[in-house]
């Protein structure tokens, strides 16, 4: 977790660097402010929307389109001009809230969380770190 820290914290220090800005210039250049940003906050606004809707059992695999459309918001065309379709939510947490509701949802967290825990306790049997690191890293 320290080594974490320490680089994003070192890529932030020298995000103007020749080297920083070639190589991961996208991350240090996020903008709340830029079109594409506030188009994926307004999709996501209407996937929330149709949450009221569908809260249990979400508007099915497949259908955020359907559900883009329905809470369209015309403020798309200030932003972007043509760009009025979208058939994901660019968030696989909203996605999956929205498509699946919370059932779905919670259903994708307990996948991710006893696959963590599978790996917790292999690694307390066999006490290989190394095995376990790299499952983790899977």
């Amino acid at each position: 977790m320290l080594v974490l820290i320490i680089l994003a914290a070192t890529i932030f220090l020298f995000r103007g660097s020749d080297f920083i800005k070639g190589n991961l210039g996208r991350l240090t250049s996020v903008n709340f402010a830029d079109s594409t940003i506030q188009t994926r906050l307004l999709a996501w606004r209407a996937a929330l929307r149709q949450l009221g809707d569908d809260f249990w059992l979400g508007a099915g695999p497949q259908k955020f389109d359907y559900v883009f459309n329905k809470y369209f918001d015309p403020r798309f065309y200030q932003l972007v001009g043509s760009e009025n379709w979208w058939d994901r939510a660019h968030n696989m947490a909203v996605e999956i809230l929205v498509t699946m509701g919370v059932l779905g949802f919670l259903a994708y967290l307990a996948t991710g969380i006893s696959a963590i825990m599978l790996i917790l306790r292999t690694r307390k049997k066999s006490e290989n770190y190394l095995e376990a690191a790299i499952l983790f890293s899977l």
